[in-house]
């Protein structure tokens, strides 16, 4: 679990040829993880570190991380112990983006949210989303303007 589980790159650095948001990016940090409820530590002091490099206040930084963390436990939930989590964040303006998709393992559920978890992302992120890509795997997307943007 140690050996290649942090990979962060700066806006030119996009060796894994996606995930690259448009136009001019501060910061990205890619993380790939075991997909259990444990591992989430690592994504939110990824987010956090990337909410914090891009002047994102306290209360802000928080709400961020809380919503990083709904979304990638309702992927994590998708699967089994043997699936892996492939999240990226990057910083864009006054923006803050993660993307996240399940790999590996079987899935063993369609991702969705309970409404708790959607009234608690509607309250934090200015956008989300919790579906399946083009190949049927599940995948997230949030975005988080900084306030006064």
């Amino acid at each position: 679990m140690a050996r290649g589980i942090l990979h962060a790159v700066g806006p030119a650095d996009n060796r894994d040829g996606g995930l690259e948001p448009s136009g001019s990016s501060s910061d990205q940090v890619k993380l790939k993880l075991p997909a259990t409820p444990e591992s989430l530590r690592l994504a939110r002091l990824a987010a956090s570190v990337v909410a914090n490099r891009a002047g994102f206040g306290l209360d802000e930084l928080d709400e961020f991380c809380l919503a990083v963390d709904e979304l990638c436990y309702a992927l994590v939930d998708c699967g089994d112990r043997t699936s892996r989590l492939a999240i990226s964040f990057w910083s864009n303006g006054g923006d803050l983006h993660m993307q996240a998709s399940l790999h590996g393992g079987h899935q063993v559920r369609s991702p969705s949210l309970s409404w708790l978890a959607e009234a608690i992302l509607k309250a934090l992120a200015d956008e989300h989303r919790l579906g399946t890509d083009s190949s049927g795997l599940p995948e997230a997307f949030l975005r988080k303007r900084r306030s006064g943007w």
